[in-house]
């Protein structure tokens, strides 16, 4: 197994992905894709995440970093969805109780209209994500509050569409098309879209 893990870094490595920390803080623990986002340090999450994209209008995919998809498949518990904005990305994050489950994130084909457990939901701005993640539950309190509006200049709204049995979605209105730079962070666990501004 270490062996496998020592062939893997050293493949990344000579992708481009760099592993080195940086010292302008953040959380212990935290990752991220190459060039790294701000107080992070280096080392990618997901399969397409750090591409950088064009504009697009609703349910067009004009970049070519969809989906992005990573996470494992052991069972977690989802304990949080925060966000913020920064001059040169907007945040969104979702913790989890240990480990981060399967996820892919991919265009909406309606934009950002979605079909949610019967109901069709509108969401603020210009272009929709698919946020699909597998073997995790979530707790009451954000299936009743899972919408977050937000004042930010690239992620305009985010919503739990459903979470049944061990599988949740989220619906994320963009203001355009843009590709997250993903990452994970170890304490707590969980899961970074850092969307470029």
């Amino acid at each position: 197994m270490r062996t496998l893990l020592v062939i893997c870094s050293l493949t990344l490595v000579a992708c481009g992905e760099t592993a080195a920390v940086t010292a302008s803080g953040g959380p212990a623990g935290s990752t991220a894709a190459a060039g790294g986002a701000p107080g992070k340090s280096g080392s990618g999450s997901g399969s397409n995440g750090g591409h950088s994209g064009g504009a697009g209008g609703p349910g067009s995919a004009t970049t070519n970093c969809w989906p992005v998809k990573g996470g494992a498949s052991a069972l977690v518990k989802m304990s949080g969805v925060t966000s913020e904005a920064d001059n040169r990305f907007d945040r969104l994050q979702i913790t989890f109780d240990s480990g981060v489950p399967s996820y892919v994130l991919s265009p909406n084909t309606a934009g950002t209209q979605f079909s949610a457990a019967g109901l069709n939901v509108g969401l603020s701005g210009s272009f929709g994500l698919l946020l699909q993640m597998s073997n995790v539950t979530t707790p009451a309190r954000l299936l009743l509050n899972g919408d977050l509006q937000l004042q930010s200049t690239e992620v305009q709204e985010v919503r739990l569409l459903s979470a049944t049995g061990t599988v949740a979605t989220f619906g994320i209105g963009l203001s355009k098309d843009a590709c997250p730079r993903v990452s994970t962070t170890s304490s707590p666990p969980g899961l970074v879209f850092d969307f470029p501004t």
